[in-house]
């Protein structure tokens, strides 16, 4: 026991060691938006995955989708998530302004990251996963609907955004520097994988469901659209749509990949109006807690005395549009019925990080 004790103490002692006399990944100027970076680039922009092993991973059940939380006691904390994709036929941008004001102020929030997109934003997406004030998450290899995708390309447009995050990380680890806080090394912030999903489109399939279990992914949805990847969405509807539909363990959807057209400017979490809201009012205390695997601890995915809805489909969230910011889907996402007793919300999880406290 003693010696355990040792090789853990010696273990902590070396890290921190490391860390001290470790250069910095980035300057502040590295960190911060660079005017340009927004753009998105319509081309012909084929990208291989990394040929590579995933690491050791254990499935998980099939537990349906996420689309919302079901928060205990009279906590009232929301979720800000938004989506980094990047589709075969272009290289899309990276709002660097959006990130910016979340560590200005200190907002935590999940960033799902398409494969393709890391490969093409390496230095981006490892800012991000270094920063222990975001969480990363898969987002799918090249944003396809896999509601009409089978067989072994469902199977690699899930893989291979995994492999392309564990290559990215692998490249950071490289690097033996520290990360945006400055107390460790960059690529001890970033977890080993991926344990959360989002559908492209908001669209999937049973094999979907069951493929994203086999991969050990939790799915994770929203019941909350921004809508700004509608280039007609001015700030202030964005703001309205988002503050009248939001509710305690609400899961928001946003887009930082150059097609948030509008969220930068005023955003429900960076208007002051809205800022004070969501910090003093009675529907929210704090801002955006993230996503995170800590339901496996603390969440119930069914309550006895009310169904959660999680359904073997992928259904479309209340407030939703057909264009899901990396293009549009094929068809129309129908909107499907709420199963009895469960007012359509699918609510098995909570939250990872409660500022609260």
């Amino acid at each position: 026991m003693r010696a355990s004790i040792t090789l853990l103490w010696l273990g902590l002692f070396t890290a921190t060691a490391a860390a001290e006399t470790a250069p910095a990944c980035w300057m502040a100027s590295d960190l911060a938006y660079h005017k340009g970076d927004e753009r998105v680039h319509k081309t012909v922009a084929r990208i291989a995955p990394p040929q590579r092993v995933l690491a050791e991973y254990s499935p998980i059940a099939q537990r349906g989708t996420i689309r919302r939380v079901k928060l205990t006691g009279d906590k009232k904390l929301v979720a800000l998530t938004f989506d980094l994709c990047e589709q075969p036929s272009e290289i899309s941008g990276y709002q660097g302004g959006i990130v910016d004001f979340l560590r200005e102020h200190r907002i935590k929030a999940t960033f799902f990251m398409g494969g393709k997109w890391m490969l093409s934003h390496r230095e981006r997406a490892q800012q991000l996963m270094a920063d222990p004030l975001f969480e990363v998450a898969n987002h799918t290899w090249e944003h396809r609907n896999l509601r009409v995708v089978s067989g072994q390309a469902l199977v690699d447009e899930i893989k291979n955004a995994q492999i392309a995050y564990e290559q990215v990380r692998e490249e950071l680890e490289a690097k033996r520097c520290t990360g945006p806080r400055g107390d460790t090394l960059a690529h001890e912030q970033a977890p080993r994988r991926l344990g959360l999903l989002r559908f492209p489109y908001g669209a999937c399939s049973a094999a979907a469901l069951d493929e994203a279990a086999h991969q050990g992914l939790l799915p994770i949805q929203w019941d909350v659209s921004s809508g700004d990847p509608t280039f007609a969405q001015s700030a202030r509807a964005i703001e309205h749509q988002v503050l009248t539909n939001v509710q305690p363990g609400s899961i928001v959807l946003f887009h930082a990949n150059g097609r948030g057209w509008h969220t930068r400017v005023r955003s429900p979490a960076s208007s002051p109006h809205s800022k004070r809201a969501a910090t003093n009012s009675p529907r929210f205390r704090s801002c955006s807690p993230r996503v995170s695997r800590w339901w496996r601890r603390r969440a119930t995915t069914r309550d006895p005395a009310t169904p959660t809805g999680l359904a073997i489909r992928c259904p479309s969230p209340p407030v939703h549009s057909a264009s899901a910011g990396c293009g549009r889907v094929s068809r129309r996402l129908g909107r499907p019925r709420p199963a009895a007793g469960d007012g359509g919300l699918v609510a098995a999880a909570a939250f990872g990080s409660d500022p609260s406290k």
